[in-house]
């Protein structure tokens, strides 16, 4: 909605300033025209009597500007208003190319350079925030000067070729000012669309992780109280009890997800951790054929850390990897120190991979390269590693496996 909302706001704002560029571009070409047919001609003509009276490429500029001002209107009546100002300038530099040499080579004329439209143009790029735009101008408009110095072999054409790349240099310092503005504001519009969506679908998953949890635990209770009295299938059982746990995991996340409780830090040693995430989901890897290795080769593995947070993102992250190799593999885990004051955790698989395209968006809420995924786990895991001041990154390959770096801030072992 809110993206919807700020493209139409930047096709609007084009329009508008395409509007102005026709406006200001009649007036000037207008004032223009009749200032060189009355006044210039008149004074050249009276200290020059013998200088031809020459009017014809001042009215081939003032029929060419009328059937301009026509396609203009035209295009942004048909929402095309991007194609008036390439228009524009191809048409003028064709005509001006044109007419120049043809005047100079004709009749015996001191060489006189530059226009007022020709300014207008270059100064005028930086309204439509357009690089493209800016060099089409500055390189047609340099490159119309040297085809006629060239052509006619009239060396003064590098006087006004000077001027255009002077003022094109200070034009090109604002272009790029306006357009990291624009930049920083549409980052901002958009931050604000996401922030508002997930404040939204955070009150949405807290009320639905509330009713669920109720029954669950009920659920959960009844359970286990059946297992130690009847006697009851225990395979049965204990699948009861991983789908339990299972959407216990999915009720955590929604509640993340939608309020974020405050952290418990305490320092805590990441090899216990990890240990216990591995014991955890051992049953599940081994059921798909695949064999963990495990490896801890920090000399300081300890964490200041939400203990229970950081179980949850382990979770989430190795069971993704169990879930990414159905054919079996090897899950490598390694925790080392990646600085001085970082441990590392890698989780490195032999999977199907991530296409490079849907890594970025590994961090959106219920976005999942997985059929059943909920597209929660990862999300939530990235905003709880940055809560404790680290980092996610990943890496892979399709086919070839996915690792995750886990960036945790070590601390002393003897902090409580």
């Amino acid at each position: 909605m809110k993206a919807a909302s700020l493209s139409s706001t930047i096709l609007e704002q084009e329009k508008k300033s395409t509007r102005l560029f026709l406006y200001l571009f009649f007036i000037i070409t207008l004032v223009s025209g009749i200032f060189t047919l009355i006044v210039e001609k008149r004074i050249s003509s009276e200290i020059n009597p013998g200088t031809p009276e020459i009017i014809i490429d001042e009215w081939i500029y003032f029929s060419t500007e009328l059937v301009l001002l026509l396609i203009g209107y035209y295009l942004i009546k048909v929402n095309k208003s991007g194609l008036i100002r390439y228009i524009f300038l191809l048409v003028y530099l064709f005509v001006a190319l044109v007419t120049e040499l043809i005047i100079y080579s004709i009749y015996e004329m001191e060489y006189t350079s530059g226009s007022v439209m020709e300014i207008f143009f270059v100064l005028f790029t930086p309204i439509f925030l357009d690089k493209k735009y800016f060099w089409w101008v500055t390189l047609g408009l340099i490159s119309k000067y040297l085809i006629v110095g060239l052509s006619l072999s009239i060396p003064k054409v590098i006087h006004p070729v000077t001027i255009l790349v002077l003022i094109s240099i200070l034009t090109f310092i604002f272009l790029n000012k306006s357009l990291s503005y624009v930049k920083s504001i549409e980052k901002a519009y958009l931050q604000l669309a996401h922030n508002e969506k997930l404040a939204f679908m955070g009150q949405v998953a807290t009320s639905i992780a509330h009713e669920i949890r109720n029954p669950l635990t009920s659920i959960k209770g009844f359970l286990q109280l059946q297992t130690l009295q009847s006697d009851v299938d225990s395979k049965h059982s204990s699948i009861m009890m991983d789908e339990i746990e299972r959407i216990n995991l999915i009720v955590n996340d929604l509640l993340v997800l939608g309020k974020p409780s405050s952290l418990s830090l305490k320092s805590k040693s990441i090899e216990v951790i990890i240990n216990y995430v591995v014991r955890l989901t051992k049953n599940q890897a081994t059921a798909n054929g695949i064999t963990y290795h495990v490896e801890f080769n920090s000399k300081n593995p300890y964490v200041l850390c939400d203990e229970n947070r950081i179980k949850q993102v382990l979770i989430n992250i190795f069971r993704n990897a169990i879930d990414a190799m159905p054919n079996g593999g090897n899950l490598e885990i390694i925790a080392d120190n990646y600085s001085d004051e970082e441990i590392c955790i890698i989780c490195r698989d032999e999977g199907t991979g991530i296409p490079e395209e849907y890594i970025g968006r590994l961090q959106e809420a219920f976005f999942s390269t997985k059929e059943d995924g909920t597209g929660l786990g990862l999300m939530v895991s990235y905003r709880i590693i940055e809560e404790h001041g680290g980092r996610i990154e990943v890496e892979s390959s399709p086919e070839k496996g996915t690792t995750f770096k886990i960036f945790l801030p070590s601390t002393d072992p003897k902090m409580r």
